[in-house]
């Protein structure tokens, strides 16, 4: 099995906010398919992403919040797709839009002023848009699903703002069904 089917879904790199309480976050979001998404979208890696989240801190190490996401993939490809009543093949252009809506618990490991690490934990839904476009046509599927996200990562001080680098890995449950009828 290849080595990159472990690698983390999302990267993250994260401009953030820190008040005494608070800690703001924009994000722009990297990502890696994996299981039924690799299959729609051929493996293609995606660099189209950006997020929001907020975070309170309950204590020094511990805070709660809230974070909203969009992430898509898309991809051209001639080969052939099973559909529910059939399978064709031909010039297609797949595409693929998420948004996580999710709260959230993280710890943090360190000092508050530097550089600290941290775990979390994100639990909510996915808006999960699927297109299919091939000539004049065009299949739209839209699902809601629930799903979880574990996390890691560091913060890293730089004078007023900080510097987030983390790894997401975003598991949205099956719901609906796909496209090709799963």
């Amino acid at each position: 099995m290849k080595i990159k089917k472990y690698i983390i879904l999302f990267f993250l790199f994260t401009s953030t906010y820190f008040a005494q309480e608070y800690l703001a976050l924009v994000t722009y979001n990297t990502s890696l398919p994996m299981g039924n998404l690799e299959n729609y979208t051929e493996n293609q890696y995606s660099w189209k992403g950006f997020g929001v989240e907020g975070r309170r801190f309950l204590q020094k190490d511990v805070s709660v919040g809230i974070s909203f996401g969009w992430n898509i993939w898309d991809h051209k490809t001639n080969s052939l797709i099973e559909l529910d009543k059939g399978a064709i093949s031909g010039t297609q252009i797949r595409y693929v839009n998420a948004f996580p809506i999710l709260v959230n618990a993280h710890y943090y490991i360190g000092q508050r002023r530097g550089t600290r690490g941290y775990i979390g934990m994100n639990v909510g839904t996915y808006a999960i848009n699927q297109r299919f476009n091939m000539g004049v046509y065009t299949i739209n599927n839209n699902n809601w699903h629930f799903g979880f996200a574990p996390e890691a990562g560091f913060i890293l001080p730089i004078d007023d703002v900080s510097l987030i680098l983390n790894v997401r890995y975003n598991y949205a449950l099956s719901a609906g069904t796909a496209l090709n009828g799963s």
